[in-house]
């Protein structure tokens, strides 16, 4: 099976590490896919002759005032290729796939059968040297990350999903994903392994990780309510009890007296609705066979 008609959405940074996302488009094009990169229109002109093997798309939303950079929307990285008879990869820029056809075929067809694809990365000290050793038929050693930084993703979901304020490469996009597709009826499969490989380094979006969970927590309640098909009537006042609780320790936070005590209990918050909702995403979860 072809992976020559198969798109990849990414999003590569004119700001990011060169060597990393060129070694990532070229383990992707060596893998037969069509590298497409979502970016505005300033991006665009300083990426192109850098990456002149990928397509790029221009984008005019950001996400620039939540991330303080101009990170595309998730809606709109995920339209590109929404009315595609193909599934096609979503990924973040810095992550390079291991030289395993096989393992993408599997992926593919498993996709083009309606499941969401998820995959997690292997942390290691230097992803290209990584990526040479599994050439060579050795193993590389590293750290298995929670999360996911790419995606395989059936045809037919984009159109099937709620609207979201996320953005790829900030916190959560990862968790909403799978969660938004779960709660729209398609199957979720976890790809083992090692296919994808990160060089470690610092996380960039301090500072942000309260406002995006909040983000993330407000759109997968969206999803509960009776506009998206919502479930039962008791599942929708879970959903408000949910949401009440949310707004009024938000409320408190913003208060203008507001101590550190009210910050440190919406954060215990957003602790245990993580966990809650993390487990129920891992629980939907079966494992790609390959």
């Amino acid at each position: 099976m072809s992976t020559s008609c198969i798109p990849l959405i990414t999003s590569l940074s004119p700001k990011g590490n060169h060597d990393i996302q060129r070694a990532a488009v070229a383990s992707w094009l060596e893998l037969g896919l069509k590298v497409v990169s979502a970016n505005t229109a300033g991006e665009i002109t300083s990426l192109r002759q850098l990456y002149p093997d990928v397509t790029f798309h221009t984008v005019t939303r950001t996400a620039q005032a939540q991330a303080k950079k101009p990170v595309p929307l998730i809606d709109d990285m995920l339209a590109v290729h929404a009315d595609s008879p193909e599934p096609f990869l979503f990924i973040n820029a810095d992550i390079i796939l291991s030289p395993a056809p096989e393992t993408l075929r599997a992926a593919i067809a498993s996709a083009r059968d309606g499941a969401l694809i998820c995959g997690g990365r292997l942390d290691v000290d230097d992803a290209i040297g990584a990526r040479a050793a599994l050439q060579a038929g050795l193993h590389p050693t590293g750290d298995k990350v929670p999360g996911y930084d790419f995606f395989v993703v059936p045809p037919t979901l984009p159109m099937r999903l709620p609207r979201t304020r996320l953005a790829i490469g900030m916190p959560f996009w990862d968790y909403w994903l799978p969660l938004a597709a779960h709660l729209s009826g398609a199957p979720l499969k976890e790809l083992a392994g090692d296919f994808a490989l990160h060089s470690r380094h610092d996380a960039v979006w301090h500072g942000v990780i309260y406002p995006y969970f909040s983000i993330f927590l407000s759109a997968i309640l969206d999803q509960f309510s009776a506009a998206y098909g919502g479930g039962s009537l008791r599942e929708r006042l879970a959903e408000q009890m949910l949401r009440y609780e949310h707004a009024m320790l938000n409320e408190r936070v913003r208060a203008a007296d507001s101590t550190d005590q009210e910050a440190a209990t919406l954060s215990e918050f957003y602790d245990r609705q993580h966990d809650v909702l993390v487990y129920c995403m891992r629980a939907a979860m079966t494992p790609l066979e390959l």
